[in-house]
């Protein structure tokens, strides 16, 4: 298989994109979502490309450039999910903290006063 025939995917993965954060609630963790899987692909695309190139033209692969894609292509899924993961619960905290500050600082009802 040549570049020119995965030409599709760059289309079908912004169309999915696109959908996920138009019609699926939850719009701004989806793209932090997107954008931490994004990163991680980024991270390892060029031991990925060496495997396409070390099997172009009808060559065996070598194991070594195989497990050293799958090996970098496990160590980012890790990190970027650790990273997505601690973002994902500061969020959450600091919403939930903000809320109860929310709720502290609200006049308090005073029944005596009416």
């Amino acid at each position: 298989m040549q570049r020119g025939e995965t030409r599709a995917i760059i289309p079908a993965a912004l169309a999915s994109a696109l959908v996920m954060l138009v019609a699926v609630p939850g719009r701004t963790r989806r793209a932090w979502t997107l954008i931490a899987i994004n990163a991680g692909v980024g991270a390892a695309v060029s031991p990925l490309i060496d495997v396409f190139d070390a099997g172009s033209g009808g060559r065996t692969l070598d194991a070594s450039v195989v497990n050293h894609a799958a090996s970098s292509l496990v160590l980012v899924a890790l990190v970027a999910g650790a990273v997505y993961g601690v973002l994902s619960w500061a969020a959450s905290w600091a919403a939930s903290w903000a809320a109860s500050r929310v709720a502290s600082a609200a006049p308090r009802s005073r029944p005596w006063l009416s």
